[in-house]
Order: C-alpha cells, then structure tokens, then sequence
C-alpha cells in the first residue's frame, strides 16, 4: 500500500512479481490497492489492465474494489466514475453508502448538481442515506450557488434525526455567500441564529464564509442579529 499511495506504481508491480516467483498469491485486497492507487492517479487504462489482469489471475474483484476505482476516477472525471458505477452494477455488485457517497463527492467537484440529485434520489432508494450523503450533497449546493436546495437537505437530515454539524451548516452559509443575493443573505442570518441556539461552534470555513457576506466576525455579527 505504501508504494501505491507514494504513486510508486512500478516498484510495487515489481513487488507482485516476486510475491508470484516466491508462490505468494496476490488477493484481492493486493490488486484492489494496486487498482485503487491507478484510478488515483486518473489513468484509466492501467485500471483496465489490472482489473484484466486480477481476473486472468483467478481473483475476482468484488464491491470494495469496484469503490476504489469510481472514487479514484470520480477525483478526475465523473463521466469515468459514473461509467464504472453502471459496470459495478452490470456485474451484480450493489453498491453501498460509501460507493455513493463517493460517486457524489465526484460531481461535487464537477459542480454538477443535477448528476448529484440523480444519483442521490437513486441511493436515498436503494441504500440507507448517512450524514456524509447529505453534507456532500450541501457541498454541491454551495458550489453552484442553491442556497434554497443546501436548505432543504440540512432539513430532511434534522428530520431523519441526523443532527448537522459545522460542516453542513458552513455549506449552507457558503451557498448563501455563493448566491449574494438579499434572501440568501436574511437565510445566512437565520442559519447563524439557528447554529448558535443548537450550539454549534463555528469553524474558520464559517468564519471565512460570513466574512465574504457581511465582511464582520461570526461573533459580532450575532451581537447584532440576536
């Protein structure tokens, strides 16, 4: 694994070939990091050929090693990641919270909302949706500027009994700064009351985010809104 994750692909191909010339038998979780460690790195036809190669090895993949390479390619191309979680299916393999999770983690750095909503009604359908799935999802929402939509899901999570953290009401808030408009600006303020009142202690994420907006610290700001 340490080679892998040092991007020192050669040295543990390498590695694989001794444990076969001494009778060590790679595994899955041997090919899943080697996997995993190629998809990291956005090159998805060493992910092809190993995927091949695991297989011509007697070793077949399973829903761990479909994960690493959709969460591995989703950090380059969603449209990559997106394909492979179709083939992850096509392979009678069900994909897991983590597996969607990470599927939503890539169109979040695509800034592809409507990708992220698809993908989400899909799991909130199939899988048990978990605090990570909705603060993902208010990541999105803060990239492209839906501060109305991050609101919804901080609202369905503290109705399914999930209480939001910083980071989901700091999402919120960038979300309103994103926006900059009036009613995204009076939604900040009431989001900040609401944090205090559940005590939630801001982070520098927040302190950044209402700096941007109301260009004043967290604290004085409440000073004025209470």
């Amino acid at each position: 694994k340490g080679l892998v994750r040092q991007r020192n692909f050669h040295s543990a191909e390498e590695l694989l070939g001794t444990m076969r010339m001494e009778r060590l038998l790679p595994n899955e979780i041997t090919f899943t990091t080697i996997l995993g460690g190629h998809a990291e790195n956005g090159d998805e036809d060493q992910v092809k050929k190993w995927l091949e190669t695991m297989k011509d090895s007697q070793v077949s993949p399973n829903e761990v090693t479909y994960e690493a390479i959709i969460g591995g390619l989703s950090k380059h191309s969603l449209q990559q990641a997106e394909a492979w979680f179709q083939k992850m299916k096509t392979e009678q393999f069900q994909p897991r919270v983590t597996t969607y999770n990470r599927l939503l983690a890539g169109c979040a750095r695509a800034r592809d909302l409507i990708a992220a909503q698809r993908w989400f009604k899909e799991m909130v359908a199939k899988v048990k949706s978990d605090g990570v799935s909705y603060r993902t999802m208010m990541d999105v929402c803060a990239k492209v500027a839906a501060p109305q939509e991050a609101l919804k899901y901080l609202q369905n999570m503290q109705q399914r009994m999930i209480k939001p953290n910083v980071v989901a009401w700091s999402s919120l808030l960038w979300a309103c700064a994103a926006k900059g408009d009036s009613e995204a600006l009076t939604l900040a303020k009431e989001s900040l009351k609401e944090m205090k009142s559940n005590q939630v202690r801001p982070n520098e994420y927040t302190f950044t985010a209402v700096r941007k907006m109301f260009g004043a610290d967290v604290y004085t700001l409440l000073g004025d809104i209470d």
